[in-house]
Formats: C-alpha cells, sequence, structure tokens
C-alpha cells in the first residue's frame, strides 16, 4: 500500500465570511443543517476525497486516492475507498462526484505532420488511459451506491462556473489545476499546509467540487 492512503485532517480553520465567499462564488446559496458533512471526490488515480462542514468554511479532511502497488500504475484499493466514507451518516452527508469523460481530442501548434503535412498535431487521452479513469469514477459510483450515501454528479464545467467565477483561464491542463489550488487556498488559508505544494491540487478540485454543494 502506497503512502497515498494516509489520513490527512485540517488545522482548524480561521473564519470565511460570508463576504469573503460572495466574492468568489456565483450561484444562489443553499443552507444545510448544522452537522451536515459535504464531501467532494475528484476520482482519477491521483485523486483526493475532500469533506466540509455544513457551511464550507472548514476543511474536515482530505482524503488522497487509495492505491495497491501492482506494477507501474497501482490498483484501486476498493476496501479503503468504501472505508474513507463508511464512517459519514447517510442522513447528515451529501456528496458531489465530478463527472468525467475521456479527454476530447485538442488540436495545437506544432511541427507538421510528417504525412499530412498539417501545421498542427492532435493530442487526446489514450484508450487505455480513458479505460482507468473510467474506472475510477464508476468504482466511486458503486461506493456511494452500496453505502447509501446520497450524491449529485457534477461536470467540470458546473463546479467552476459556480466556484470559480473570475478567476483567470489557462490554456494548458497543468494552469487550470495550478488555478483551482490557488483558488482554494483563497477559501480555506487555514488548510494552506495540505495544499501548498502543487501536486496537491487534486485536493483543492476536491475541496471546491464540495463548495459546489452550497450552490444552485
Amino acid at each position: 500500500m502506497t503512502d497515498k492512503n494516509r489520513f490527512l485532517r485540517s488545522v482548524p480553520v480561521v473564519d470565511v465570511t460570508e463576504d469573503h465567499w460572495r466574492g468568489h462564488v456565483a450561484g444562489a446559496p443553499i443552507t444545510y443543517p448544522e452537522g451536515t458533512v459535504l464531501i467532494g471526490i475528484d476520482p482519477g488515480k491521483n485523486g483526493s476525497l475532500a469533506a466540509l462542514n455544513h457551511d464550507g468554511r472548514r476543511i474536515i479532511e482530505f482524503r488522497d486516492q487509495p492505491l495497491i502497488q501492482s506494477g507501474k500504475t497501482g490498483d484501486l484499493d476498493l476496501g479503503t475507498m468504501a472505508e474513507q466514507l463508511r464512517h459519514w451518516e447517510p442522513e447528515k452527508t451529501q456528496v458531489a462526484l465530478e463527472r468525467v469523460n475521456p479527454m476530447p481530442a485538442r488540436r495545437r501548434p506544432g511541427p507538421p505532420c510528417p504525412k499530412c503535412k498539417r501545421p498542427f498535431t492532435t493530442t487526446s487521452m489514450g484508450a487505455s488511459s480513458a479505460f482507468s479513469f473510467g474506472g475510477v469514477f464508476y468504482a466511486w459510483r458503486a461506493i456511494l451506491t452500496t453505502l447509501g450515501l446520497p450524491f449529485r454528479l457534477v461536470t467540470p464545467q458546473r463546479w467552476k462556473k459556480l466556484i470559480m467565477d473570475g478567476c483567470p483561464r489557462s490554456d494548458t491542463d497543468s494552469g487550470r489545476k495550478e488555478v483551482s489550488r490557488q483558488r482554494a487556498l483563497e477559501l480555506w488559508p487555514a488548510s494552506r499546509e495540505q495544499m501548498k505544494l502543487k501536486k496537491h491540487h487534486a485536493r483543492a478540485e476536491a475541496a471546491l467540487i464540495a463548495a459546489s454543494l452550497l450552490r444552485v
């Protein structure tokens, strides 16, 4: 088992005022009873899970995607994935799972193709990567259904529209992930230690996905 199975709990948070939230998110607010836990899941072998308190102002915990070491890539640790959610009560839990799709083909400037001589190259997610990516998504969906936890599927376009209104745009995947991490650091400064590195973008995006439950 890799160290990605470790439990991560955030430090006590500095209160985030409603004015601060209003400056970062769009849409009408949704309120939940005190004691409700809002969970966001960024699926993927390098993904993460984040749990927020009922009003989204405190990060309760982060959990990185658990893997069992197998060859070069590792296999999903389904048992640990279920344990990460089992202790939450269905009546007091709301979950947002990012709905993922294979990366579409994209054209980018590059050297001309030696065969067709077109002045660009086309990139897309390979069949193996798409299969693996979808496998993690459906594993989480099956676990949530089995545990009886209420969940909604939210597209990246939807949660980013709600939570990242006014954020700078980036043309690269790594750039977009860094923008998400910076947004999460603005919203939850007390959890900076758990999101201090660029590789922690999945934790940041999981928290932002959870925060999308607060807006409609």
